[in-house]
Formats: structure tokens, C-alpha cells, sequence
């Protein structure tokens, strides 16, 4: 793997809300960076660029390359698409091209990490990236709405020395990123999926905001129940984290926040419900863990889905 240097060649695979954000700052500090993604979102971007709307960062349109396949070489490739598109997407990745760098999956959920090392090869660091609402309305404006930096953690277990994750994490810093090194993959994964896990699933299943959520006591209840049953899940992990904590996180969150599972399920387009409420299900049953809380949520959640 060739180092990381202070100017980057960056691949993002999905340019949606997330990944549209990610590359309009990471273009914007002054990155050669390239979107891959459908026909229809690559010429877009290629007439129009990415226009961000943001409080913290201002409003301007990004230029970056945009492709459908990726076959040129790139430091550093942010898969940014949701978890039931992700295979399909990872075909547009020439396996050349990231032989010599990095890849930085910000999925959510649980079960893909295998097929990205399985499609792509092992030059991973699983990262995870939170404290961030942003949608892409009508117009494909991508609007920012959080007030502080989103929260990206990285970590890999075996494929890249955390010195070369230190300068990434320095290069994302300075496009505006809070960006830290964890000591495991796991930690990474959990530390943002408890509290995930716990809201999404809330919000989704009932199709309220979370401070609609917290503010009605049995909906609460279960909040706190499926936090609680989450926590224990990590714990057969090898990961503790503190509920309390959690929810004094989750109580933090701005009242009107809706996440993107439930934009998703309520429009009736493919979801992460399978890799953060189903995942964490199906993980706690593997061990053995009673979880009546998430089984009474993703009952209510497919009854949604399927219409049932």
C-alpha cells in the first residue's frame, strides 16, 4: 500500500446524501476526487456538480470527476452506498485501481465487511460515520443539517497500520471531518450501532421523531429496552458500552430528527433494516441472548415493509 500524503486521490462509491457531502468537502480542501456511481447520478454531477447546503459549512458547488466505473488508480475509496445496493455497486469497482490503496467502507449495520475483502481484497479499515443529519431534497441539493462536525471513526483490525490511518484521519480533519483512530474494527462498529440500532428502529417502526420518541413513556420504554438488549449484544462481542450513556446520547439528539431508515421504509424504498435491526436480531439469536424488545420492533417494522 502506497503512503498516505497530504493530497489525496479519492474514490467515493454511492455520491448520495452522505457520500455527496463526504466528496463536496473532501473536493473542496482540495482532493482529486471522483464519484461512482449510475448513469443518472453521474451525468448530474458531471452538468450540475454537488451543491451543499450547510449552516456549519457554508453553500457552494463542488466539482468533482464523476464515473460509472472506476478503472484510474485511487488513494483511498469511501464505499458510501446503503447495505441492499452494496453489492451491485461494488461491480463498478475495477479491482486495479485500489490495489495499491485503501478502503474505507461507512456502512451501517452488520454482515458486509466480508464481501467488500471478499470483492476487493484486504486493504480495509472499516469506518463508521455519525453525529450527522443530511438528506438530498428534490433539487439534489445535499443539505447538511447538524450544527457540529460529523463523527467519523476508523479501524483495522489487520490490513493497514494505524500510522497511515493517522494521516488519513489528519487529511479528513482538515476537510471538516472530528475524525479518530480506534484500537478495533468492533469497537467501531458498536459504538455507533447501539445508539443506531436503538433510534432507527424507533423511529421507523412507529414513524414518529425521536423526541416524539422519548417524550411518550411506553415508546421510551422500548427505547430504553432495545438499548439495553444492544448493549448485551456488543458485550458477546467483546465490546462494552455503557446504556447510559447511549441514551444520554440519544437525548442529545435534536427532537425533530428522523433517520434515514425511516425516510426510507415510510417511502417504501429499500432499507437498512435488515443490517441494523435485523442484524443485531439475528447476531443476539446466534448467541442465544433473549431479545423481546427487537423481535416485537422488527415484527412491527416488517409489517410496514410488506404491508403484512
Amino acid at each position: 500500500m502506497a503512503e498516505i500524503s497530504s493530497k489525496l486521490s479519492i474514490g467515493i462509491l454511492g455520491p448520495g446524501a452522505i457520500g455527496g457531502m463526504l466528496a463536496a468537502l473532501l473536493w473542496k480542501d482540495g482532493h482529486d476526487v471522483t464519484c461512482i456511481g449510475k448513469k443518472t447520478s453521474v451525468a448530474k454531477i458531471k452538468k450540475y456538480g454537488i451543491s451543499l447546503d450547510s449552516q456549519l459549512y457554508g453553500n457552494f458547488i463542488a466539482k468533482p470527476n464523476s464515473v460509472e466505473i472506476l478503472n484510474k488508480h485511487v488513494d483511498v475509496l469511501f464505499i458510501s452506498v446503503k447495505a441492499p445496493f452494496m453489492n451491485d455497486a461494488l461491480k463498478r469497482i475495477n479491482i486495479d485501481s485500489v490495489k495499491s490503496g485503501m478502503i474505507i467502507p461507512l456502512l451501517n449495520g452488520l454482515g458486509y465487511s466480508k464481501n467488500i475483502r471478499d470483492r476487493l481484497g484486504n486493504i480495509v479499515a472499516i469506518g463508521t460515520i455519525g453525529d450527522v443529519e443530511v438528506t438530498r431534497n428534490i433539487d439534489q441539493i445535499i443539505c447538511h443539517m447538524s450544527s457540529s462536525r460529523p463523527k467519523i471513526e476508523i479501524a483495522s483490525n489487520f490490513d493497514i497500520a494505524n500510522t497511515e490511518l493517522e494521516k488519513l484521519s489528519n487529511i479528513l480533519n482538515s476537510a471538516g471531518f472530528s475524525t479518530s483512530v480506534i484500537d478495533s474494527e468492533e469497537k467501531v462498529i458498536w459504538n455507533k450501532l447501539v445508539r443506531l440500532n436503538a433510534i432507527a428502529s424507533l423511529t421507523s417502526a412507529y414513524q414518529r421523531t425521536i423526541g416524539e420518541v422519548r417524550t411518550n413513556a411506553r415508546l421510551n420504554k422500548r427505547l430504553n429496552e432495545i438499548v439495553e438488549e444492544g448493549v448485551l449484544v456488543a458485550s458477546h462481542e467483546g465490546i462494552i458500552i455503557d446504556p447510559k450513556e447511549v441514551i444520554n446520547q440519544i437525548n442529545a439528539l435534536p427532537s425533530s430528527l428522523k433517520t434515514s431508515m425511516q425516510r426510507d421504509i415510510m417511502s417504501k424504498r429499500p432499507s437498512e433494516f435488515e443490517s441494523i435491526t435485523g442484524g443485531v436480531m439475528r447476531l443476539a439469536e446466534s448467541y442465544g441472548i433473549p431479545i423481546p424488545a427487537h423481535k416485537c420492533i422488527y415484527n412491527l417494522i416488517s409489517k410496514k415493509i410488506f404491508n403484512l
